[in-house]
């Protein structure tokens, strides 16, 4: 009976999920729930790098789903831990109502209206086009000359997940790799391009010529911006 019934709330879940597969490539941000370090390894490092490397949103969700979906049961619950943990609790409330059998109408409303204001939001919520165009011109300086895991004692814009996934590529990859991940991770910062260019005069890194590529107006220079942060 115990088999039968855990068979049953597999069933369960795996439907719930099914239901929703279509919202949830909709609505999930997933930067956020890639970055989050539960203690439950959900997403491998493999896992983080190509579902990052995507650039369509609705692809990256679609392949978060396929990916918690075939790790079972405690996978779904760590997913919803981080709906919660993320901001995207709505996302856990249709979920929990759609195993609960209640309506989601009112949900779904909810959702439609904060994608409305991520969509307007968004902009501001990455590094600024310009700072963009101008790190992907330099991008092949960049992977050629710096030292990734050297970068990120500067880099406080990251988060922890971030740093830890620049680092296994570097140790289990190559540095060159590492500079590319780090690349993609930055981008998605605000504050990316300029802590990018302290990072390159900072005297311990040392990479003044690249820097001067990126800013050669000194708009983001040492003198200008007081302390470090260092991690």
């Amino acid at each position: 009976m115990a088999a039968q019934s855990t068979e049953l709330e597999m069933e369960v879940w795996r439907n719930v999920f099914d239901q929703n597969r279509r919202k949830l490539r909709m609505y999930l941000i997933p930067e956020e729930i890639i970055d989050l370090d539960t203690g439950f390894e959900l997403f491998s490092f493999i896992d983080r790098r190509d579902i990052m490397e995507e650039t369509n949103t609705t692809k990256k969700n679609e392949d978060i789903i396929r990916k918690v979906r075939s790790k079972g049961e405690d996978a779904y619950k760590d997913f919803k831990i981080r709906l919660k943990i993320t901001n995207q609790s709505k996302l856990a409330d249709l979920l929990t109502y759609t195993e609960r059998g209640l309506s989601t109408e009112e949900i779904e409303q909810q959702l439609d209206k904060m994608l409305e204001e991520q969509i307007t939001q968004k902009r501001d919520q990455t590094m600024e086009r310009k700072h963009k165009e101008i790190f992907l011109r330099y991008l092949p300086k960049f992977v050629d000359q710096v030292d990734p895991q050297q970068l990120l004692t500067y880099l406080p814009c990251l988060s922890k997940s971030s740093r830890d996934t620049v680092d296994t590529a570097q140790r289990s990859v190559s540095r060159s790799y590492a500079a590319q991940v780090l690349h993609s991770h930055l981008e998605r910062r605000p504050e990316g391009f300029r802590q990018l260019v302290l990072a390159l005069r900072h005297e311990n890194v040392d990479c003044t010529e690249l820097a001067d590529l990126l800013d050669p107006q000194h708009c983001y220079d040492p003198s200008n911006e007081g302390i470090y942060h260092t991690w």
